[in-house]
């Protein structure tokens, strides 16, 4: 009891004790209360208003310093309550160049600045790859862009998927694989396509290895901008750029409007596209992409062998975009995609060995994306994607079923620093294969990471990037990788650009051949990761008139990986690291020539590329990939806004290296073009484009099909130039 008691004594010593402690605080927030602007530090009203380029007002655009921003109201208004100091203002709308300027807010005044919003074009293009941007608003490092303009092009000569986009001047090659179903990989640089990472809105939409059908399955429709980053890109974006990023910016609505494709092919072939976006309020706005495509089986030389294969596919993806005046910012997006592909002999072949093969595929993906503005220029960014792909593929008689599913996922913080800007932050990837009916090749890779980003100013005119990331890989270990970047950039419109880094592959089954040949002939073995190093320079100018660009790089891939026959088994083969390494040495110069409604372009491409000789001892050249390349295009618009356009696009491919060819073990040259006849009336525009408009094509050199199957059951070479003929369409865009 005597405890009881002195515990009840201390317990009201301290509500005692509390009372008048709160007593003391409520008086000085009564006496700070009384004196309303004592503690407050002055501010100023700035009033911005917003206009096009033709001097008509902008609404919905957002005025923001840092993290008190306002959206302009339809006089195009904007008015911020701001400290009375110099403050740097930014003002943004989808579509338009940013402007940035700062000005000094003086205390308990009203000041008002006007400004105009240009249209992005050619020159003013914001890039979206990579982390860090210059104090200019320009990328840090040289990034290769496509426009709103190319892209409409894209879409009138090759709307259903991904393997024309991309120009042959930048150093892709649409490489496509043996088999009867169309598989096509993107080689960047000289390197096989397995190398080349494919992103949307810097995303893995298309699973950490898109592999052979993966750029089957998206078209140019839904975006507005194509990009390109040379050289090792894992110190950027982990296990899925081993060396060089073709990244896809999503189209953004800039008011409610919406667009429609239609598409016939002389080869039987259709598509229809849809794009709707709508902007529910300034801050808010979202889109939707429909597609459908369908390409009946086409026998085009009459030789029973379908040269177009049979393909039905549809694809749905909405997305939410949400831009808060203070830099907040939310981007969402899920999708569904399925397509069954056919080919081979046609049914009314003679043939007694009427070889098929099908392939059934869905996917299911999800992305999000969160940006959250810290004040002071810092800033706070999340991306979460998931992905995951069910296939069934048929070679005659033998089925191969698998699951392929992608989580990547990473929080970042970036904070300047004097004139630097630093990026941290950690991730984390999971991808995985299940095969049901071959459970050996079956792998799950686990692949936790940290990376950072330094962007600082040596020089008024030059910027340099480091980067770099670690990831404990569950397989194959600890992996840290490095980039550099150095960009010079004149007044005059000169810029100079090197870039180094190494990159690594987590190695999988699903190398270029595989995808198409199927893994029943394959033997597993274990696989060592393959670093892969880059180095180049770049050299651009931008001028009136007239732009050049001359490039030079270097790609080493060191314990390849390659499929090898086996001794005494002639059916199967073996996937193995080749000690020797790849090497490719490039150069290339392009010039482009514009004045009033022509544009007029040129490039031309060296490659030197060596390998080591899968299971044996030696080097030799590189299969597959042309010593030179030149090309040209001229394209024509109407002056005056008629709405005509035209254009002609010709390529000249070298003599290349044949390795598994029993015809020839080197392929002659050949010339390949393509055109496009365009007119616009009203919200329409109708046009007519060819393909391979010269109908070069594998059958004019040798047979498609072999005689007798080869290793692992192939039954056609890898093609080196079309199997596919002249293909010429009619279709039209509509907008409103």
């Amino acid at each position: 009891m005597p405890n009881f008691l002195r515990w009840l004594e201390f317990v009201r010593h301290v509500r005692a004790r509390s009372v008048v402690g709160l007593w003391r605080v409520g008086v000085v927030l009564a006496v700070v209360g009384a004196r309303p602007l004592a503690g407050q530090a002055p501010s100023g009203t700035l009033v911005v208003t917003v206009r096009r380029e033709d001097s008509t007002l902008l609404r919905g655009a957002i005025v923001r310093a840092d993290r008190i921003g306002a959206t302009t109201d339809a006089a195009g208004l904007a008015r911020l309550e701001l400290p009375a100091r110099l403050v740097t203002v930014t003002a943004s709308h989808p579509g338009y160049v940013p402007r940035i300027f700062e000005i000094t807010i003086l205390p308990g005044l009203s000041q008002r600045f006007d400004l105009l919003l240009e249209r992005e074009t050619a020159l003013t293009r914001r890039v979206y790859t990579g982390r860090t941007i210059d104090s200019t608003g320009g990328s840090s490092r040289q990034v290769l862009t496509l426009g709103s303009d190319d892209l409409d092009l894209a879409i009138q000569q090759h709307p259903a998927d991904l393997t024309r986009l991309i120009p042959a001047e930048w150093g892709v090659r649409a490489q496509q694989q043996a088999g009867a179903l169309d598989g096509t990989q993107l080689r960047l640089d000289g390197l096989r396509g397995q190398y080349t990472g494919i992103l949307v809105d810097g995303l893995p939409l298309l699973g950490q290895q898109p592999g052979a059908f993966g750029p089957l399955h998206l078209g140019s429709f839904e975006f507005s901008q194509a990009e390109l980053l040379p050289g090792a890109a894992a110190a950027l974006y982990g296990p899925a750029a081993a060396s060089g990023v073709i990244n896809l910016i999503s189209r953004r609505p800039e008011r409610d409007q919406a667009r429609l494709g239609i598409n016939q092919s002389s080869e039987k072939g259709g598509d229809v596209m849809f794009w709707g976006g709508r902007r529910q309020s300034a801050t808010l706005s979202g889109s939707l992409t429909a597609s459908l495509h369908q390409q009946r089986l086409v026998d085009s030389d009459d030789d029973g062998w379908g040269e177009f294969p049979r393909a039905v596919g549809f694809a749905i993806r909405p997305r939410v975009f949400v831009e808060r005046p203070n830099g907040d910012a939310l981007t969402g997006t899920v999708g569904f995609s399925s397509e069954e592909r056919a080919g081979g002999y046609l049914s009314t072949n003679a043939a007694t060995d009427l070889y098929r093969e099908k392939r059934q595929a869905q996917q299911a993906d999800g992305a999000l994306t969160a940006s959250k503005n810290l004040g002071s220029g810092s800033t706070l960014r999340f991306n979460l994607t998931t992905v995951i792909q069910s296939n069934t593929h048929t070679f005659e008689d033998v089925r191969e079923r698998d699951r392929r599913s992608t989580i990547a996922t990473d929080i970042a913080v970036s904070r300047p620093m004097g004139d630097a800007l630093v990026v941290l932050g950690i991730g984390y990837w999971r991808y995985a294969l299940r095969e049901r009916d071959l459970p050996g090749f079956d792998y799950t890779a686990s692949v936790p990471g940290a990376f950072a980003e330094v962007s600082v100013a040596v020089s008024p005119t030059v910027r340099a990037v480091v980067a770099g990331r670690c990831d404990a890989h569950n397989i194959h270990g600890l992996q840290c990788v490095p980039r550099l970047d150095l960009r010079y950039r004149s007044a005059g419109g000169t810029s100079i650009s090197a870039y180094g880094g190494l990159s690594y592959t987590s190695p999988t089954p699903l190398i270029d051949e595989v995808e198409t040949l199927g893994l029943s002939g394959i033997i597993p073995v274990g696989l060592k990761s393959e670093r892969v190093g880059s180095a180049g320079i770049v050299v651009d100018h931008q001028g009136r008139h007239w732009d050049v660009r001359v490039a030079g790089g270097y790609d080493r891939v060191g314990l390849p990986l390659r499929l090898t026959p086996i001794a005494g088994d002639t059916m199967r083969l073996r996937l193995i690291n080749v000690t020797e390494p790849t090497r490719v040495v490039s150069a290339s110069v392009a010039v482009g020539y514009r004045a009033g409604g022509v544009s007029l372009r040129s490039f031309y491409r060296f490659q030197d590329a060596t390998e080591g000789v899968p299971g044996a001892t030696g080097r030799r050249e590189s299969d597959l990939t042309p010593k030179h390349q030149i090309g040209g295009s001229v394209n024509w618009r109407a002056p005056g806004g008629a709405g005509t356009e035209l254009r002609f696009e010709a390529i000249y491919v070298g003599r290349q290296s044949l390795a598994d060819n029993p015809f020839r073990p080197r392929a002659p040259a050949y010339p390949l073009a393509s055109a496009l006849v365009s007119q616009r009336s009203g919200r329409a525009r109708i046009y007519l484009s060819a393909e391979n408009v010269f109908d070069r094509k594998l059958r004019a050199y040798e047979p498609v099909v072999l005689t007798v199957p080869a290793a692992a059951g192939r039954r056609t070479t890898s093609p080196w130039i079309p199997v596919r003929g002249r293909e010429i369409s009619l279709g039209a865009l509509v907008d409103w």
